[in-house]
């Protein structure tokens, strides 16, 4: 399939907490979203959340959708909505994207696309950064879409003659270089922390493990001599959402900073008498 921007965005729905309802007290959901599938990962980059994936690593992400109407729970219970009738029956899938977003080219080299199952796969080739608002339609009733009130997360677009359900995000796409040889594995530990960091020195990247092992967050960090730095961190497997770190290679000391909650601060494995890392 092709990939492409949209060229005319239709109408902003209503946003907000104004809920459409029917007689029946069901309310109108629209959401768009990204699924990380065998290979890839649903984590954190620079604080944003994102599909991520590795040059030479097969990966595989899918559009998932809830557009339709959904019971609530019971009043005064916590649960699932569950859906009554989605406005979807026979979805098609696009990626769309702004005028402002600049991908080159339009899709990572050896990921391929189906239009019809909303499956994105392949072996990337390339590594790079790319930015997409998933987006689906009803093949046979997708030029008369819901516009009423209700909980949005979407707006309409117009491509290729057709009107899609576009989320009203872009979601980044992240494919990274197999790490260097310059790249460190680091145990850190300490109040409300443990986590497991692999410091790129030939890139700057810091990759963000759990203590399961599995990779979380990835950052562009600043690199000195003395410090290893990076901004805001929204990690929640396990609970790490400061919005900068600061790592001292010199004693191995990690401090950061939060807007409110705690901080957090421990210690990294030291590397050498020297420089510990």
């Amino acid at each position: 399939m092709r990939f492409k921007k949209y060229a005319l965005v239709l109408g902003l729905c209503l946003a907000g907490i104004s809920t459409g309802t029917l007689a029946d007290d069901s309310i109108h959901l629209s959401q768009v979203n990204f699924t990380a599938g065998n290979g890839a990962v649903s984590g954190d980059v620079d604080g944003n959340s994102a599909i991520i994936g590795e040059v030479g690593k097969p990966m595989e992400f899918h559009t998932t959708y809830q557009v339709g109407w959904f019971y609530p729970p019971p009043e005064g219970t916590a649960g699932a909505m569950t859906l009554k009738e989605s406005d979807i029956k026979k979805p098609e899938y696009v990626l769309l994207w702004s005028n402002e977003t600049h991908n080159d080219p339009s899709f990572p080299p050896g990921i391929y696309g189906d239009g019809d199952t909303g499956v994105y796969s392949g072996t990337p080739e390339q590594a790079g950064t790319w930015h997409y608002a998933p987006s689906v339609r009803d093949k046979e009733d997708g030029e008369d879409p819901y516009r009423g009130d209700g909980y949005w997360w979407t707006q309409y677009a117009k491509w290729n003659d057709k009107t899609w359900v576009r989320a009203k995000d872009e979601t980044t796409v992240l494919i990274l270089q197999p790490p260097s040889a310059k790249a460190i594995m680091l145990q850190c530990s300490g109040s409300n922390l443990d986590l497991l960091l692999q410091v790129d020195y030939d890139t700057g990247l810091v990759r963000v493990f759990g203590n399961d092992g599995k990779l979380a967050g990835v950052y562009h960090a600043s690199i000195t001599d003395d410090f290893i730095a990076w901004g805001k961190t929204n990690i929640y497997k396990p609970m790490f959402t400061p919005t900068s770190v600061k790592l001292d290679r010199k004693t191995g000391n990690l401090t950061t900073t939060v807007d409110y909650g705690n901080a957090y601060s421990g210690s990294c494995t030291k590397r050498s008498t020297e420089q510990k890392f």
